[in-house]
C-alpha cells in the first residue's frame, strides 16, 4: 500500500489560519498612513473631532482646548497616558500631553464644553 501523505498540507493550513487571525486583529480600524505615524508631535483640538491617529510606543502628542473652564475629557483604554499640563500663568486654554505607553487603542471623549472624540492607536 502506498501512502499519499502531503507533508506540506499541515504547514500550509497553519500558515493560512495565522494569516486570517492577524487580519482579524485589526478589523474596523483604519490603516495607518504608509509614510508616517499620523499623531506623533501633533497638536489636537476639538476641531479634530472624529480623528483617528496612530502613535508608536514612546511618541507624544498634545490636546489643546481653548476653554480654560472645560472639564477634563474622559479616556477609555490604557494605550495612552493622558497628562494635564499645568501652566504657571493663566493662558485662556487647557492643555494635555498624550503619551503612547503600550500597543492598543484609547479613545478621548469630551462631554462638557466642546464635545469631541479622538481615537489613538498605539503601534509597537
Amino acid at each position: 500500500m502506498v501512502s499519499h501523505r502531503r507533508p506540506w498540507a499541515a504547514s500550509m493550513t497553519a500558515l493560512m489560519l495565522a494569516a486570517c487571525a492577524s487580519a482579524d486583529d485589526h478589523r474596523g480600524s483604519p490603516s495607518p498612513p504608509p509614510d508616517a505615524i499620523a499623531g506623533a508631535g501633533r497638536m489636537f483640538s476639538p476641531a479634530d473631532d472624529g480623528s483617528h491617529a496612530w502613535l508608536r510606543a514612546g511618541d507624544t502628542a498634545r490636546l489643546l482646548i481653548p476653554d480654560p473652564l472645560a472639564p477634563d475629557p474622559i479616556v477609555e483604554g490604557n494605550a495612552i497616558a493622558f497628562i494635564a499640563v499645568a501652566n504657571i500663568a493663566p493662558s485662556g486654554q487647557r492643555e494635555w500631553e498624550i503619551r503612547a505607553v503600550r500597543p492598543g487603542k484609547s479613545v478621548i471623549r469630551a462631554t462638557g464644553g466642546p464635545r469631541f472624540t479622538l481615537t489613538f492607536e498605539v503601534l509597537p
